[in-house]
């Protein structure tokens, strides 16, 4: 909520700006509950401590860093729109960032893995893509493309976070029923290697591929 309600302030503008100009609507933004993490060092620290909320709790589910050097603690997301990462139940279990500009060489940094949050399991979007009446899953390469696919009407889009496809997303997929995926990963080499991990990945657990070809 803190990010979310910062997005929509006049200190969020540029992070609102960026949504606005990847084409996502004010209803897919408030869908996917984004927001955004300010060039502060402690604005979400001083509102959650003023909430109750200790440093060590937050330090151990990714919204602060400690500083070994001065025994401090700072935010862990800092000038980035933010991703929650919502369960299969609608439950909020970590966060991406991505930057806005050019300051930091991390394009996206994920939540680090805690008791309620594993990137080895967890499928982004899956809480929507869960409900859809498709019979075949989109498995899409990032969370801005998976927002992008239920935007146009694709509900059935989901992606994995800062990992390939694994057994256990394979797993996951099956269980819910879905027999049939397509690969929508970028057509760089990376893409192409990732495509061939997740169709053999996938085939373990009887799941059929398709790999989506995009033209200009």
């Amino acid at each position: 909520r803190f990010y979310h309600k910062l997005l929509y302030s006049p200190a969020g503008k540029e992070g609102l700006d960026y949504f606005y100009g990847r084409g996502l609507s004010d209803h897919t933004i408030k869908l996917y509950g984004l927001g955004y993490a300010p060039d502060s060092w402690d604005s979400l620290k001083k509102h959650m401590n003023a909430l109750g909320y200790g440093d060590e709790e937050m330090t151990e589910a990714s919204l602060l860093n400690k500083s070994t050097k001065k025994e401090s603690f700072y935010d862990f997301f800092r000038h980035r729109v933010m991703f929650p990462f919502f369960d299969i139940r609608g439950n909020i279990v970590g966060f991406s960032g991505r930057i806005v500009t050019n300051d930091d060489d991390r394009k996206y940094l994920n939540t680090r893995e805690s008791i309620v949050y594993n990137k080895s399991t967890f499928l982004y979007s899956l809480n929507y893509a869960k409900n859809s009446d498709e019979k075949s899953m989109i498995i899409c390469e990032g969370n801005l493309d998976v927002i992008a696919m239920n935007q146009a009407g694709f509900k059935n889009a989901v992606a994995t976070c800062g990992t390939a496809m694994t057994d256990s997303h394979a797993r996951t997929i099956a269980n819910l029923g879905f027999k049939k995926a397509i690969l929508a990963y970028d057509s760089d080499s990376a893409g192409q290697k990732a495509t061939a991990r997740a169709m053999n990945v996938l085939d373990k657990v009887g799941i059929t591929t398709k790999i989506l070809s995009i033209k200009n």
